[in-house]
């Protein structure tokens, strides 16, 4: 019923991250899509929308309930599955909202010539919801309508469960020719889009409305919104001790150091090659320094900034930072020249945290 989309990650295994940081992450780099958690008993869709709380959806009996994103993780036994789609933020929206349907009607019949009709009826009575296809032997088929309007396809040319858009009207046909067609109707009012109905899973609270609302930290009465746990170089906290800036002053070099450096990395490599290669990298050391697992949301490189968690010692991070730029150029066949050029513009820094030149 929810098609996958661009694949983020697949199948990362719970016992390599930490759930909780995994979102902070996925939040921190305004990802829109979904998280499928999955175990041999339970899945859950958990939906992601920058500045937006939204539900997450379980399935019970064929029926998308939401459920509380703060509790998911305690229905999961130690060892479960995570997968993460990229979408358009609409698209989150929308299938976010599946659990609003409801059937309008049912059982009917398809053959050549009651579907243009049927598809009409969409469009006339501008529907926002799904028609499922059901026929003996094949997978659920299903149109997604926003407002009338066709807003895309699973399970018409390809069986792999992922969204189809743009598809040839003879493809639909074929698809539907000879189901049996349910049509769901997504909840009008208001209410339904901002509010999750409950569920009733064991050991799971019901979602309120409060819950899923964004929170303006702007408005009168709301406490500020925390800070976020990672600092970057161009965002100092203001501190008021003098000890603490001059502190915060060498944290900050640290990171424009690397940063250069990791800048001039990606564009001797290429960018596409060297995502991969400096996650692969990171990975690699995150058996001696733990933060730089690159599911741990802990540190991250994106869009040529250094996100850093701002309870990662500063020596401990300059040291780790450094075994891998030079991993990275070691991976990559790259002479060590461009990384000593620009640590000698932060000698002085980098001997106070006794990284080697």
């Amino acid at each position: 019923m929810i098609p996958k989309f661009d694949c983020y990650h697949a199948a990362l295994h719970s016992s390599y991250i930490s759930f909780d940081k995994y979102i902070k992450h996925l939040n921190r780099i305004s990802f829109s899509g979904y998280a499928h958690l999955y175990s041999q008993d339970l899945q859950f869709f958990y939906f992601i929308k920058p500045d937006k709380k939204m539900p997450c959806l379980s399935f019970q009996d064929g029926r998308a309930v939401a459920v509380n994103p703060d509790n998911i993780v305690n229905r999961f036994s130690s060892s479960f599955s995570i997968s993460t789609y990229r979408c358009p933020a609409s698209y989150a929206d929308y299938f976010s909202r599946i659990h609003t349907s409801d059937i309008i009607n049912k059982n009917i019949a398809i053959d050549a010539s009651t579907l243009a009709g049927l598809l009409g009826q969409f469009e006339t009575k501008k529907i926002t919801g799904f028609l499922e296809a059901l026929k003996t032997g094949a997978k659920k088929t299903y149109i997604y309508f926003f407002n009338g309007k066709i807003l895309g396809y699973l399970n018409v040319r390809h069986q792999d469960g992922f969204f189809e858009k743009n598809l040839d009207r003879s493809d639909v046909h074929k698809a539907l020719n000879g189901t049996t067609v349910n049509i769901y109707s997504f909840s009008s009012s208001s209410a339904a889009t901002e509010k999750s109905e409950s569920a009733d899973l064991p050991g799971l609270n019901n979602v309120n409305e409060a819950s899923l609302k964004h929170v303006d930290a702007s408005s009168p009465g709301v406490a500020e919104k925390p800070s976020s746990k990672f600092s970057e170089a161009s965002s100092p906290k203001n501190e008021a001790s003098s000890s603490v800036k001059k502190k915060d002053v060498g944290r900050r070099d640290v990171i424009s150091c690397y940063e250069k450096i990791l800048q001039m990395l990606e564009k001797e490599i290429g960018s596409i090659e060297f995502d991969s290669i400096w996650r692969n990298c990171a990975m690699e050391l995150s058996a001696e320094f733990d933060f730089l697992n690159p599911f741990a949301g802990e540190f991250n490189y994106l869009d040529a900034r250094v996100d850093l968690w701002e309870k990662v010692d500063t020596s401990v991070a300059a040291n780790a930072l450094d075994a891998l730029v030079n991993l990275i150029a070691k991976r990559a066949n790259l002479p060590k020249d461009g990384i000593k050029s620009i640590k000698n513009n932060f000698t002085d820094i980098l001997v106070a945290y006794e990284v080697r030149n």
